[in-house]
């Protein structure tokens, strides 16, 4: 598998598969790759809209990490990093974790945060109200409301 592969116009198989903690890729189902291919579609109308390009810090975050390759197979990434929730939208491919180049600090996150707010809804997307140094988004069916708190 080229992992350098664009899954859209912005986005490449690197950025939504690889796990940094672990310094490995996940090798995802035919699931994941239509979820993950769908997201990062929705994904590149988020980054037209900020016009500056994305530093991935997670993506899909596996239950069971497939990569036969790996003393990690059948881990569970996610939980690894501290996530508590085996629904949420990464362990499905269908959540981003991100900064804006130039843009790194909470503050600065904050800025990004509310020029995506008033769009949330026409992209059908849902977006973390937290205040740090990266921005979630992801495209699972709104709950309560599009801007949430986890």
């Amino acid at each position: 598998m080229n992992f350098n592969t664009k899954i859209s116009r912005y986005f490449t198989l690197h950025e939504a598969l690889y796990l940094k903690s672990w310094q490995i890729y996940h090798i995802p189902t035919e699931k994941e790759i239509e979820d993950i291919t769908n997201f990062a579609k929705s994904l590149d109308l988020v980054r037209d809209l900020i016009g500056l390009p994305f530093i991935v810090h997670c993506w899909i975050r596996p239950i069971s990490v497939n990569n036969l390759e790996s003393k990690y197979h059948k881990m569970n990434y996610n939980e690894f990093v501290g996530s508590k929730n085996p629904n949420g939208a990464h362990p499905k491919g269908r959540g981003c974790d991100f900064h804006v180049k130039g843009f790194e600090s909470a503050k600065d996150c904050e800025i990004i945060r509310q020029k995506i707010v008033p769009h949330l809804n026409r992209l059908g997307l849902r977006m973390e109200n937290l205040i740090g140094s990266w921005i979630h988004i992801d495209n699972l069916p709104v709950i309560r409301e599009r801007f949430f708190r986890p």
